[in-house]
This record gives C-alpha cells, sequence and structure tokens, in this order.
C-alpha cells in the first residue's frame, strides 16, 4: 500500500481530514481520519467494506458510517483497516 503500486485516494468529510491507501490492485486496505484544528466532529461516509480500528485493538468494527466524533475521543487520529475476519 506504501510502496510501488499503491495508492491514495482523498475522502470527503466536512470537518476531517480523511483519505484512504489502495493496494497495487486499486483496493481501499487502510483509512486514516484526523480532525481539522477548530472544527465540529462530523459523520464520515466510509468506502465500502467492514472497517476495524488499529489504534484500539481492532474493539469494534464499522461499516459505512463513523461518527468521528466518538472515535476521537480516545486518540488523536482514526486509523481504520480492513477487516477480513468475515464475522
Amino acid at each position: 500500500m506504501f510502496g510501488p503500486g499503491g495508492g491514495y485516494q482523498p475522502i470527503v468529510a466536512d470537518g476531517a481530514i480523511a483519505f484512504a491507501r489502495l493496494d497495487a490492485g486499486g483496493s481501499r486496505r487502510v483509512v486514516a481520519l484526523v480532525a481539522r484544528p477548530g472544527s465540529a466532529a462530523t459523520v464520515v461516509t466510509l468506502p465500502p467494506g467492514r472497517w476495524r480500528s488499529v489504534l484500539d485493538d481492532g474493539a469494534g468494527v464499522v461499516e459505512q458510517r463513523l461518527d468521528l466524533g466518538a472515535a476521537l475521543a480516545r486518540f488523536p487520529a482514526v486509523v481504520l483497516v480492513l477487516d477480513s475476519s468475515g464475522g
């Protein structure tokens, strides 16, 4: 994702800086979000799939929409990986 062939895709998120990293095949594998200074928290529409948080040991899987305010309550950023557990 971060080497040759990997890609970057911005995600529209009012009040946040958000992007996805893509593997060489163009599939989204990592999503990172950070609130913009002085902005109100927002709900972010995620790329399709089930996403698991990296910073809180994978506690919880989110799909479709993420409440950024709640997600940023413990950490200054959110890092999600595509959940492959299927559960």
